[in-house]
């Protein structure tokens, strides 16, 4: 990497908006709308996919699992999430 560009490199700051809120009270129609606002600005936007619905699209049916197996999925959906926005910050930074 050239001083130019590693000068760039550290002068990069990433923000991270969180969204939270339960189901329908406006998350997507939120985010896309930021999305839409901060790219316009010329901001360049990543959007980390919402864990939990990942899992369930998969074929999880959170119902369905026996109480110890649902305490495994809350364990897991956690690692999911800290590596899927690992994985998009490092790519923000980068």
């Amino acid at each position: 990497m050239s001083p130019d560009q590693e000068s760039v490199r550290k002068e990069r700051i990433v923000y991270k908006l969180v969204l939270t809120g339960g189901p329908c009270s406006g998350k997507t129609t939120g985010q896309a709308r930021l999305s839409t606002f901060f790219e316009n600005l010329g901001w360049k936007v990543y959007r980390v996919p919402e864990t939990a619905t990942t899992l369930f699209s998969g074929g999880i049916r959170f119902p369905d699992l026996t109480p110890e197996a649902q305490d495994k999925f809350q364990e897991n959906l956690i690692k999911v999430m800290i590596a899927t926005e690992s994985t998009f910050f490092d790519l923000a930074e980068a």
